[in-house]
């Protein structure tokens, strides 16, 4: 719900006004202070009685002495940085946090074989490819350490499928004779 004021604005306004009730019915009360007499069961209820009953919560002066205390002692609260936390929420005046950031979606490592030589025998071609001092002889339709499908080669190109991401991935090489 959007306030028309600041929410500071509205303790002042709540704290005015309940300064300005506790001030009437301090002049109300010193004013009418001898008017104020216990009535008697019978003076309330008999119908001939010119004396009026008085307003309910005014009959007991011990009473009404503990209701200007109480109005009182919320006039002379203070308020401070600590009390308005509580009051509004401790993370009430701050932007609420950004949303969290989509996770990237992963992406397979880079081929981690070098392109060492071709050949072509007969139709299917052959390709020679190395991991450090690891030769490997490879063919179109292979897995290649569990993690590499070898998808088709071409003349230029090798495609393969990296297999935990099914990623497809192209590497480039020269072209072979």
């Amino acid at each position: 719900m959007k306030l028309p004021f600041s929410r500071p604005t509205l303790v002042v306004l709540v704290a005015s006004a309940a300064i300005a009730l506790l001030a009437w019915l301090q002049s109300d009360d010193s004013n009418n202070a001898d008017d104020l007499q216990p009535v008697t069961h019978a003076e309330r209820t008999s119908p001939g009685s010119s004396h009026k009953a008085p307003i309910q919560g005014r009959s007991d002066p011990v009473a009404n002495e503990d209701l200007v205390t109480r109005l009182a002692a919320l006039t002379q609260r203070t308020v401070g940085a600590d009390d308005v936390s509580g009051i509004f929420g401790a993370n009430a005046l701050s932007p609420p946090p950004p949303p969290p950031r989509p996770r990237p979606k992963p992406t397979a490592p880079p081929f981690p074989y070098a392109f060492m030589g071709a050949l072509r025998d007969g139709s299917e071609p052959t390709l020679f490819l190395s991991n450090g001092e690891r030769v490997l002889v490879v063919k179109a339709d292979q897995t290649v350490d569990g993690a590499y499908h070898i998808d088709k080669i071409s003349d230029s190109q090798l495609i393969v499928t990296y297999l935990p991401l099914h990623q497809q991935q192209t590497i480039v090489f020269g072209t072979t004779q």
